[in-house]
């Protein structure tokens, strides 16, 4: 069981989120903005279970090698405490669909397209009515048998340069890095063991999110943020909290 601070107010709020940050250091966000869309991506890994709808995640780089693949599965072992399996990410759609079903079906929580081509723009309806809908009836391809599934995952990409299609427009979130050397695969950290870290350590890191998240539904503030239309839940949740304590909005 996870025990919230006795006093969920700012200040503890404050502490939670200076200490969710330090497990982000070491990956080269372009921007603060950028920053706080992983900040939001952690918030929501933690919280889609109690959200209608979530919206996407695009993780983008310029070349391979700067910690797009090790961001993504750090959440995913935020959401479940596993590193989670990559989905493959070539293709076009009929074959992100066939991913996407496949998913469905085995019931995972965490949907990771890893390393989608440049170029390759992310384009699926399929995947558009996971993001909108709590309730998805699924027709297994070639065959004549469907599934009515009720599932909330957590759904993200990866890519260098990724593309958000039509359909994906207001259904994500972008978060760009940017490397601070011209060879990022050969870098040296001071985490080595990051992804063993986030998984002994998962209750803290989930207890700090929900401290967050709480500390400011107990405030009673009002937040402006910038809106997706469909995921105002998600928004307050998962956005407003970051606003409130004077971070960027990572939707704008």
């Amino acid at each position: 069981s996870l025990e919230l601070p006795a006093t969920l107010d700012r200040t503890a709020a404050q502490v939670a989120l200076t200490r969710l940050k330090c497990w982000l250091e070491e990956f080269p966000f372009s921007s603060d903005r950028d920053r706080a869309a992983a900040l939001s991506l952690m918030l929501t890994a933690a919280m889609r279970p109690t959200l209608e709808s979530a919206v996407a995640f695009l993780i983008s780089k310029p070349n391979y090698g700067v910690g797009a693949s090790t961001l993504s599965k750090l959440v995913g072992i935020v959401a479940t405490g596993r590193i989670p399996a990559m989905l493959g990410a070539g293709g076009g759609d009929e074959e992100m669909d066939k991913l996407i079903a496949t998913a469905a079906i085995q019931g995972r929580q965490t949907w990771i397209f890893d390393n989608r081509p440049e170029g390759l723009e992310i384009q699926s309806g399929l995947l558009s009515q996971f993001l909108s809908e709590p309730v998805v009836e699924l027709r297994e391809m070639r065959t004549h048998r469907s599934h009515v599934i009720a599932m909330r995952p957590l759904i993200l990409a990866t890519g260098v340069n990724i593309i958000a299609g039509r359909d994906l427009h207001r259904r994500h979130v972008p978060c760009d890095m940017t490397p601070m050397t011209e060879a990022p695969e050969a870098r040296t950290f001071a985490r080595p063991r990051l992804l063993r870290e986030v998984q002994q350590r998962r209750g803290e890191i989930l207890t700090d999110l929900f401290t967050v998240v709480r500390a400011f539904q107990q405030s009673g503030d009002v937040v402006q943020t910038a809106t997706l239309a469909g995921y105002e839940d998600w928004a307050r949740c998962c956005v407003a909290p970051l606003v409130w304590l004077d971070e960027p909005d990572p939707i704008t």
